[in-house]
């Protein structure tokens, strides 16, 4: 009877656990194919594995993100190919990688003007990588299809190699981790990514010093939600772009076992405001935003104005429909995704930084 008392809560504290999360690539292919495709569209690799500002030529790996979208897309369609485009991306990726874990910075000639990043921006750039790569290898390596299908073999083979090479940058950012704690103490999206990143190394390369870190990230970035409506605090204030990063950081973090008990309820209030900023257009609105106010001396990023970040605010309601169960989340993606298609005529977008 002892016995069996102890298998009981033992296996009741495996499934509460923060690692506990056999699931996710499971989960994750249950999103549906239309607009699991339109974010891998936004984030598509090149042939060379080049993604967004770097397909014209290489500038730095923080513009690799968003390269999860891709794997995402590979397990909702089960195709070889699309994952074979996200591995392509992350070897691009790393052929890029200095012997410290560290990655080569190219500023184009014109942007040259606007001075040298600072060693706590190029960490937090690797972090915003790291995410994302992160994120879509544990999708794969949580995947049933892609595990087993005898079709994979080669590309589980290509995953396993570059498994060195993340070890490299997990001691890199290891050792750099209070430069991101004090450059982005204040921004708590910011430090999901850095906790999605560290957490996510820490899961794939079974690294529990890494996972630890990333408890410390999420911490600092809870203390940072609004007690009463439970948006994510960013410059002071209230922002429906910079709230929709959070929350589908969030969101990831909860479908990867981190901490479920304590990240469900800030889930369900974050996406519960985010939900209040749509318009009945479609539209998300950017009335009295603390950051991102276009037209109306919003923040910029290399010279150009931020907008709303729809890539994660499609990302977020269709996150919580399947993390969540309520698939009121899912129309309302399609709703935001019809309005800005017809008012930019192009994909979704990830305009944050």
């Amino acid at each position: 009877m002892q016995y069996l008392l102890f298998a009981s809560l033992f296996l009741a504290t495996i499934l509460n656990s923060d690692a506990f999360a056999s699931d996710y690539g499971d989960r994750i292919a249950t999103l549906p194919e239309p607009i699991a495709k339109r974010l891998a569209e936004a984030s598509s690799p090149n042939e060379s594995g080049a993604i967004g500002r770097n397909k014209q030529a290489y500038f730095h790996v923080r513009f690799q993100r968003g390269m999860h979208h891709v794997a995402d897309y590979g397990l909702v369609t089960k195709r070889r190919d699309v994952v074979q485009r996200f591995l392509k991306a992350v070897e691009y990726s790393l052929e890029h990688q200095l012997p410290a874990g560290d990655f080569k910075l190219v500023i184009p000639e014109a942007l040259e003007n606007q001075g040298k990043p600072s060693v706590a921006d190029l960490t937090s750039g690797i972090a915003f990588f790291v995410s994302s790569l992160g994120l879509g290898i544990h999708a794969l390596e949580t995947n049933d299809w892609f595990m087993g299908a005898l079709e994979c073999e080669g590309e589980r083979r290509r995953l396993a190699k570059l498994k060195p090479r993340l070890e490299l940058t997990l001691a890199y950012l290891l050792k750099h981790q209070n430069y991101l704690k004090a450059a982005d103490a204040r921004a708590p999206n910011r430090l999901l990514f850095d906790a999605l990143a560290f957490d996510m190394l820490g899961k794939i390369l079974d690294k529990q010093s890494a996972n630890d870190v990333a408890v410390t990230f999420v911490a600092k970035a809870l203390e940072q939600v609004d007690a009463k409506d439970g948006y994510f605090i960013e410059g002071g204030g209230f922002d429906s772009s910079y709230n929709a990063v959070a929350t589908a950081l969030t969101l990831r973090l909860f479908m990867v076992g981190f901490r479920p008990k304590e990240l469900r309820p800030i889930c369900n209030n974050a996406i519960a405001w985010q939900s209040g900023r749509v318009l009945e257009s479609g539209e998300v609105s950017t009335q009295g935003n603390a950051r991102v106010r276009p037209g109306k001396s919003g923040e910029s990023f290399l010279g150009k104005e931020k907008d709303v970040d729809i890539g994660h605010v499609v990302e977020a309601f269709v996150l919580a429909d399947i993390a969540l169960s309520d698939e009121s989340f899912r129309k309302l993606a399609m709703k935001v995704i019809r309005f800005y298609e017809r008012k930019r005529g192009d994909r979704v977008s990830d305009d944050s930084a």
